[in-house]
């Protein structure tokens, strides 16, 4: 299936960008049969998006996007990476696929081993009690299905070269850059989601 069979986009301001990016999706990998999905545009000026599901079973209920987030189009694509998670790229549907399945593995030991989510972990590790808000943000960032979801739009970025995107992403990094990869992880990373997508038959 294609995303755009799947997920079903009300008419708004944001419509227009919001079809670029599942367009852009789609060019790049396939999803399963999924049920339809409602985009669901919100006000919430505490949340940019979000996935929303159900655990048993695992079935999705919506995707929801602020019209405050930062960025929707990139907000899209961070829950685009969620939906993938939970259910096209995690076979025995438990969880997050990224939490567990072993077609993760090489991408996990990536994280692992990198710098800037060390950096991050040590810091947490070292300190922070007079900002329990920052440490409990930090926290929820180096989270396998977060760290998961950033990865993903930044592959889209990436392998789409495609200027609308890659402006938004810009955007988005100038302000976050400690949780976003730089070229040179990017670089790294990409031949690991190729073959995730080729081993999970999404190619």
């Amino acid at each position: 299936m294609q995303l755009c069979e799947i997920l079903d986009i009300d008419e708004s301001s944001f419509a227009r960008q919001f079809r670029h990016v599942v367009s852009v999706v789609d060019q790049l990998h396939k999803f399963p049969k999924l049920p339809t999905i409602p985009l669901l545009l919100t006000k919430s000026r505490r949340e940019g998006g979000g996935y929303m599901y159900r655990v048993r079973p695992p079935i999705p209920l919506s995707i929801n996007i602020s019209v405050h987030a930062d960025s929707p189009p990139i907000t899209l694509l961070h829950e685009i990476g969620h939906l993938l998670d939970h259910l096209a790229l995690n076979p025995v549907k438990e969880g997050f696929g990224s939490e567990h399945d072993p077609l993760f593995d090489p991408l996990r030991n990536f994280w692992a081993a990198n710098k800037k989510i060390r950096r991050l972990t040590k810091t947490i590790a070292g300190g922070m009690k007079s900002n329990p808000k920052m440490r409990s943000l930090l926290r929820y960032q180096l989270r396998v299905d977060e760290i998961w979801a950033r990865t993903y739009l930044q592959w889209v970025v990436a392998k789409s070269d495609d200027l609308l995107l890659r402006v938004c992403l810009d955007q988005v990094v100038a302000n976050s850059a400690e949780i976003y990869w730089d070229a040179a992880e990017i670089a790294g990373i990409i031949p690991l989601v190729d073959h995730l997508f080729s081993e999970a038959g999404l190619r």
